[in-house]
Order: C-alpha cells, then sequence, then structure tokens
C-alpha cells in the first residue's frame, strides 16, 4: 500500500495496519435511538457508490505496490483491499441485489479473477481472499479451488506455535504446522482464525489440532478482567488493555469459530461451557460501547453477535446503535472515514458495509433463552441455528440470521422472526407472566419449534402443556398427517418426518419434534436430508413461499405520536365454537387505526343476544368451521342490523365450511336480500367517507400466493358480498380471509388477502362504520 515514508520499520508495520483496517478508537456523540431499513438501506447505497467510483483499472482498489516490487512488508499486503472491498460487494449483492453490484460487469468484472489470481504473503490478505471467494456463487465459471487450498495451507503454516499470527511472510511449503514460535497480535490472529474458518466451509479439510491450539491460544492470551489486548509474545497474553472494546470481540468471535469444530459432536445435555467465552462475553456487556466509530471494530462486535445469536450486549441492541452511529457517521461522498491520520477510506467503508448488511439481514428464527446464562440447558446445541440458517442461505440463495431472545424481555422484541426455537433436556418451568409472554407472541402471528435434546419425553411432554396453557386449552395436540402442509409445502418434494403439531383452525401454532432435530443440525449431519429439509419447509410455511422483512422490520405496532381524535367499539361475536382463533388480530389492527387514522379502536367479546348497535356500531364474525346459530341469536343479530349496526363476516383462513353456514344464516335472515356483490364504485372500496377521515384505496388488492395457486389465477379486484338496509351496507362478507392477515404474517395455506391489503379492508370498514354509526344520525 501507498503510504508516507516512515523511517522506524515498527512505524511501517503499525501505519500498514491501521490503513488495512483502520484502528484507533473514538466515541461519537449519541444520537437517536430510532433507525429504520430504508435509512440503513440508503447508507449502504451510498458507500456502494463510493467504493465503485474508487475503483481503478488493473489496480481496482489497491493503493500499495505489487507482490515483490520493493520489498518490505508493505508489499506483502498487495491485494487485501481489493479482497476486502470485494468481500463487502459481494455480500450486499447476496442481501440486496443492487443493479450496480453486477458481477459480470466493471469494476467486479475484473476484481473477481484478480483476487482469485492472488498468492498472498500476509495473513490479512489471505483471510480475505478466502472470505471473498466463498461469497461467489457456486458456478464452474469461476475456479476457486486452487486459491481456497493455498490460503489454507499459507494460514496452517504461518501459525505459530502458540496458536499466534504476525504478518506472516509465508514460510514455505515445507514448512511443518505450526511454525516457529514468535511473536503475534490479536488483529492477525483472529484473521488467520477467520481465513482459515472461510476455507474449512468451503469444504476443505482441516486438522481438529488446528482449533485446539487456535482455542488455547486466546484462552492464554485473555486477560483476569475478560478482555483482550493487542501485542503478543510468546509465552504471555497481549499487554495493552487499553483496545479490549477492539479485540475483545476479536477474541470472543474466534472463540466461537474453534468451538464450531471442536464441540459439533458433543452428547451432553447441556452446551460444552466455554470458561473464556463466558468471561468475555461478562466483559463485554459491561463494556459494550454504542457509539464508538471504528469500523474495524465494529465488525468484530457484528462477527461475535452473529456467531453467538446475542441480539443485544448489556442494555443495548449492537445492530440499531452501531447502524445509527454508521448513518450519523456517513459522509457526503457516502465513505466512512478512516481513523488514523490520512488513511484512505476505503477500507473503513468496505467495514461498514460489512456491519450494515450483515446485521440487516432477515431473521429466520430466535431461540429462547429460558434459563439465567448463555450456557443454560437451553442452548445444548449452539450452532443449531447457525448451521440450519447457513444451510438455508445457501439452498435459498439469501443470507439469513439466527438470534437468541430471553424469556424476561417483552414479546414485542421477538417479533423480527416468524418462528421461536425452543429446545432443551427437561421442560422448562415458566411463571405466569412468561407464560403471557409466549401467548403474546403466538397471538401476534407467531410459531413454536421445540426439539428435545436426546429426544427426551420430559421435554416433549412438558412443552406440550405449556402449549395447551398458553393457548388457554382451546387446542389439542395431534400427530401430523404426510398431507400436512408442512410437509407438502412443495409439492414437487414432500418431506415426512414424524412432528407433533397444534392448531388454531387457521395454522400450526406450535410444532414439536419426538427426535433430537436440533442435535442433527448441530453435528452437521448432512447425509439425514429430510431434517436439513424440514427445516427449509418451516421457512416456506412461516413466510408463505416469500421472502422475510430485514432484521430492523418488526410486527410490532408502535403507538401513536398523538392522541387519537375518534373513536369506535368493535364487538367480536362469541358463539359455541372457535370464534377468536386469532386474539392477536384486531388488537394490532386497532393500533394501526390509531397510527394511521387517529382512530381510537376498542375491542369487545360479545354475544349476539348482547349487542346493540348504539354502544357496538361493528360487529365481526368470524370462524374455521360449519357454526349453528340458535334462533334467539339469529333474531338478536337481525335487530342489531335493523337498527343501524354493522356486521362484518370473513371465513378465517379461508374455511368453506364457515362460508357455508354463515350463507345460510344470512338467507334466513333476510331471505328477500340475498347476498350480491358489493361494487368497485362503494365506499368500502374507495376509501371515500362522509366526514374528515379519508380511507384506501382498494379497487385493486393483492391476495396470498397460496390463494393464487389453489385457484391457479391471480386475482387483483376485491371479492367482497353484502346486503344493504337503508342506503347502507348493513353486512359486509368475505368469503377469503381477512382476520388473519391483520396480524402482519403471511403463513402458507391461508386462503385470503395478503397482509397489507387485509390490513387496508379492515381499515376501511371501520372508517364506514364510524361513516354510518347510528349515534351520528
Amino acid at each position: 500500500m501507498k503510504h508516507r515514508s516512515l523511517k522506524s520499520p515498527h512505524s511501517v508495520l503499525f501505519l500498514m495496519l491501521a490503513g488495512l483496517l483502520g484502528l484507533g478508537f473514538q466515541v461519537t456523540p449519541a444520537g437517536a435511538q430510532g433507525v429504520s431499513s430504508l435509512e440503513v438501506i440508503g447508507a449502504i447505497r451510498k458507500g456502494v457508490h463510493f467504493l465503485l467510483t474508487k475503483s481503478r483499472k488493473h489496480l481496482f482498489w489497491e493503493r500499495g505496490q505489487r507482490a515483490g516490487i520493493g520489498g518490505g512488508p508493505s508489499a506483502s499486503v498487495y491485494g487485501g483491499q481489493t479482497a476486502l472491498v470485494l468481500e463487502s460487494l459481494l455480500y450486499v449483492q447476496q442481501s440486496l441485489h443492487l443493479k450496480s453490484v453486477n458481477l459480470f460487469d466493471d469494476p467486479l468484472k475484473g476484481a473477481i479473477p484478480f483476487v482469485i489470481k492472488l498468492r498472498p504473503h500476509a495473513t490479512y490478505v489471505a483471510s480475505f481472499q478466502a472470505n471473498a471467494l466463498a461469497l461467489l456463487p457456486k458456478k464452474r465459471i469461476w475456479n476457486t479451488n486452487a486459491a481456497f487450498a493455498y490460503d489454507a495451507r499459507f494460514l496452517l503454516h504461518s501459525m505459530h506455535l502458540d496458536g499466534g499470527y504476525s504478518y506472516a511472510i509465508y514460510p514455505g511449503r515445507k514448512q511443518k504446522f505450526p511454525t516457529s514460535p514468535g511473536n503475534w497480535d490479536s488483529s492477525n490472529t483472529q484473521y488467520g482464525n477467520l481465513g482459515v474458518w472461510a476455507c474449512a466451509h468451503h469444504g476443505l479439510e482441516i486438522p481438529r489440532r488446528y482449533w485446539r491450539i487456535a482455542r488455547q491460544h486466546w484462552m492464554l492470551a485473555q486477560h483476569q478482567s475478560g478482555d483482550w489486548g493487542y501485542w503478543g509474545f510468546v509465552g504471555r497474553p497481549a499487554r495493552s488493555t487499553t483496545r479490549g472494546q477492539i479485540f475483545t470481540p476479536a477474541g470472543l468471535a474466534s472463540l466461537f469459530i474453534s468451538d464450531e469444530f471442536l464441540n459439533a459432536n458433543s452428547s451432553s445435555v447441556r452446551p460444552v461451557r466455554d470458561p473464556a467465552v463466558a468471561l468475555g462475553l461478562h466483559w463485554l456487556n459491561r463494556n459494550f460501547e454504542p457509539n464508538q466509530n471504528n469500523t474495524y471494530a465494529m465488525y468484530g462486535v457484528v462477527r461475535t453477535g452473529l456467531a453467538s445469536g446475542l441480539a443485544t450486549f448489556g442494555t443495548h441492541d449492537w445492530y440499531r446503535d452501531y447502524a445509527r452511529t454508521l448513518i450519523n457517521m456517513q459522509q457526503p461522498d457516502g465513505s466512512w472515514p478512516g481513523c488514523f491520520w490520512d488513511v484512505s477510506p476505503i477500507a473503513s467503508t468496505a467495514y461498514a458495509l460489512l456491519v450494515l448488511d450483515r446485521g440487516l439481514n432477515p431473521v429466520f428464527m430466535n431461540k429462547l433463552e429460558y434459563t439465567h446464562h448463555y450456557f443454560g440447558r437451553w442452548n445444548a446445541h449452539p450452532r443449531d441455528l447457525a448451521n440450519v440458517c447457513s444451510w438455508m442461505g445457501s439452498t435459498f440463495e439469501t443470507p439469513l440470521n439466527w438470534q437468541v431472545v430471553n424469556i424476561h424481555t417483552p414479546a414485542r422484541r421477538w417479533l423480527n422472526a416468524p418462528v421461536l426455537y425452543m429446545s432443551g433436556f427437561r421442560a422448562p418451568q415458566f411463571s405466569s407472566g412468561q407464560i403471557a409472554r409466549l401467548r403474546k407472541f403466538v397471538n401476534a402471528g407467531g410459531m413454536v419449534f421445540c426439539s428435545p435434546v436426546r429426544g427426551s419425553i420430559g421435554f416433549r411432554n412438558g412443552i406440550m402443556k405449556i402449549a395447551q396453557q398458553v393457548q388457554g386449552g382451546n387446542y389439542e395436540f395431534h400427530k401430523l398427517s404426510r398431507k400436512s402442509l408442512i410437509y407438502t409445502v412443495r409439492p414437487w418434494l414432500h418431506v415426512y418426518t414424524p412432528l407433533f403439531g397444534l392448531s388454531n383452525g387457521v395454522r400450526d401454532t406450535w410444532i414439536v419434534s419426538p427426535v433430537d432435530i436440533g442435535g442433527i443440525w448441530q453435528r452437521r449431519q448432512y447425509s439425514r436430508t429430510v431434517d436439513w429439509q424440514l427445516a427449509e419447509n418451516l421457512y416456506l410455511y412461516a413466510t408463505g413461499k416469500s421472502f422475510l422483512p430485514d432484521r430492523l422490520q418488526t410486527l410490532h405496532v408502535p403507538a401513536p405520536a398523538s392522541p387519537p381524535t375518534k373513536s369506535i367499539t368493535l364487538g367480536l361475536v362469541k358463539y359455541k365454537g372457535n370464534w377468536n382463533p386469532e386474539p392477536g388480530a384486531w388488537p394490532r389492527l386497532a393500533r394501526l387505526a390509531a397510527l394511521h387514522f387517529g382512530l381510537a379502536v376498542k375491542v369487545k367479546n360479545i354475544s349476539c343476544i348482547s349487542a346493540n348497535g348504539k354502544a357496538v356500531p361493528l360487529l365481526h364474525l368470524t370462524g374455521t368451521a360449519a357454526w349453528m346459530p340458535t334462533s334467539a341469536d339469529i333474531d338478536s343479530v337481525k335487530n342489531y342490523l335493523d337498527h343501524g349496526g354493522m356486521l362484518f363476516i370473513d371465513s378465517a383462513g379461508g374455511s368453506s365450511a364457515f362460508t357455508a353456514a354463515v350463507q345460510t344464516l344470512l338467507a334466513n335472515m333476510y331471505p328477500e336480500r340475498p347476498l350480491r356483490r358489493v361494487p368497485a364504485n362503494a365506499a368500502i372500496i374507495t376509501g371515500k367517507f362522509a366526514g374528515p377521515l379519508s380511507g384506501n384505496n382498494l379497487r385493486h388488492v393483492a391476495y396470498r400466493k397460496f390463494y393464487n395457486e389453489t385457484r391457479h389465477h391471480s386475482r387483483t379486484k376485491p371479492r367482497l358480498f353484502g346486503i344493504r338496509l337503508d342506503h347502507r351496507w348493513a353486512v359486509v362478507v368475505s368469503r377469503s380471509d381477512v382476520t388473519s392477515g391483520l396480524l402482519g404474517t403471511n403463513c402458507w395455506g391461508i386462503s385470503g388477502l395478503t397482509p397489507r391489503w387485509s390490513q387496508k379492508l379492515a381499515e376501511n370498514i371501520l372508517l364506514y362504520a364510524c361513516a354510518h354509526a347510528p349515534a351520528s344520525k
């Protein structure tokens, strides 16, 4: 790399390190806590644009000398900056698919073969090369095998006897592994381990001894306080304690890498406790700095957070804090400033993109931490979900994350993933408050998947009792048939492994495996294909064969900035049967109505007989099975409608049996007024109401993929039917599902409008009822 001349060789080394990695620790003032996906994606786009404009013909992002020209340490890092930038751009291309990041157009078209041809003479460059090439699509157009073989051999031979790494000029192929002892530093060492990890995931055989030596090194280099420093010498830990914020994440991430290979086959009912990890996490939880602006150090924290699954350090959501800090730091040209002297911002910008992009990826499963520490019984298989997300990311060609959520945290923090995963050897003992949090998650549209460690019957039976308690004893577990949508969500590939399910009539809310699937995922037993395909099916089922939103998007609806100006009471009709399969649907819609329209919606459970149009101007009736009302119920509902009330009906999940029962009910109630199609110019569809409130235009809507696939056509017009009384729509019927759409989830097997259009329709129904309420006349 090209730097100003320095007299001391040690200064050359330090400047080279600072230039490549952006060392230095500074703190920026705290900014606003909130950060949106649009802000993050906008920052990523600007950063990508900056890097693309800084590419130079034939040199790409290199600023130094060619290998072998001029000699010295600066020559040995040739290619490293380009490999680092390529890694960051490939991550962005995988997740955001930006048109500007085209693998077959300049500058990537030339940068990829440039990096493939590198034969590095430095630890950093070999690591960057391996991690960049690991992100290339698995196509024969790029032959990376020789590069991976070189990197693995180089990094194995460059490891010191005590497990550390330095800049490591290549010692030669005949050198034994590991090489002679010598001085080391934590930065080179973490990247040496990371490079070997990339080679292992590419499929190269790495001696188990390597991971034992690597782990031993980090354990010996750790200070008693739990942090790690920078410089190190043979037999002595790193001396400096002033950079714990930078190198403690380096030590933790490297230990997680080592433990991934050393403890993969553990059969313990608890995770193998790593005291160095426990101590390091304790230090990081106490000392996490949310506002630091060192992008190199941030990336170390990202690696630790993603490897452990931990969403928070201390009381901080590390990704949200870092995203806000980076957005505030970004320069007008899209770059992030270097952290030392006149260093180019290229490396710092590449690290910033890695932080923003990797952390933003969708979260597929949250793993429930229900004991008091990281190495509790809930985590007997620490790498189960990490391996699943890696497998599915490769299968679906989109990166996925997982994370850990604590049973003591509010359920709204679990809602950025559709599936909550629980594992254990014994049944958890939950308090009433914890049961209530689980209930909120399930009622909000979440699904729980449980795997018993070593097939524990105690855990399985206990968790089934908890599930029934969570859902009020309204539903029973059953063994899923081979025709279950969990198995048949892909018609061309029927997957089957025994599972027990609990359904609310609309969707499966709890799935319990009788076998230790988590252990299979932990051990990466890819020969058991069906157990990996099951994870893929869970993803497709929970997402409705669509893509998950990113990490920052959640089903939780915040409170409005100002109090509502209008109000309405909505009655949920109670009857003997499954009258409220999705208890979280209307409460969530009520929050949306307050946020979008300033309309306060009070939701009440009400019997037909007690319905009063002035007190409750809108009733909602739904169900999942045939319903036979009593004559008293029929008379009460008719009286309610005749005196100004409004009734909205939908078939939860798209139940044809409930639809048929409703049509019979209405035919008996108003034999002279058959259901007719609500026209496109009706206010319920146009969103134009009397009064100050204006609703949504529903002339063109979208239906779920399941609805379109099972009906073999795509529908774009709303299909609503109704009965008019006194120049108003007193009854509005949707034969397809609206209720579950109000949750915002997109579960497979539901026939109805998409969540977005379900919510818009329900808002229009509320506004229409407000405009025609008896009390307003």
